[in-house]
């Protein structure tokens, strides 16, 4: 935490937080899709109540590391810029460490970043569409790995 260029981080998300998306051993990826009401499982971002899907596990994955530095540079983020009002979450990232959960919660079109119930939000520059591109690819691989799998599980079909 003493890297010069990661005190803004520091000072945004708070030393627990940030500690936590630079060490958490488990993070799951969760995509986000607005609730017409409150539902088991749901839960308020702003006015709106949004649903997760099934967490997918990220921690192993191929260039994780390289997500996690971005979050962490202070040059990922355009501290000044200001916040639009009308946002639309679409995934999160859950970084736990030990008892503590750090949701992180990404809307891509309006270039945001938040802490999981929408505060703190802040904008980030153009790094936000490649975290974006590099999500969508593991999600999509995790489902053909799933489809895959289910596949070979099917009886009478050679493996």
């Amino acid at each position: 935490y003493q890297r010069a260029q990661s005190r803004p981080v520091l000072e945004h998300w708070g030393i627990s937080e940030t500690r936590a998306i630079e060490t958490a051993e488990h993070v799951e990826l969760i995509w986000l899709s607005s609730a017409k009401m409150a539902t088991d499982g749901a839960a308020k971002i702003g006015n709106v109540w949004y649903e997760s899907s099934a967490p997918v596990a990220m921690g192993s994955t191929p260039g994780f590391s390289h997500l996690r530095n971005a979050l962490l540079e202070s040059i990922s983020y355009q501290w000044t810029a200001p916040l639009p009002t009308d946002v639309h979450w679409e995934f999160g990232l859950d970084f736990v460490q030990e008892k503590q959960i750090v949701r992180l919660i990404f809307a891509p079109q309006e270039k945001l970043i938040a802490i999981g119930d929408g505060s703190r939000a802040v904008v980030m520059g153009p790094i936000i569409g490649r975290i974006e591109e590099y999500l969508r690819g593991v999600a999509s691989e995790t489902a053909e790995d799933a489809e895959s799998h289910e596949r070979k599980l099917i009886p009478g079909e050679s493996n």
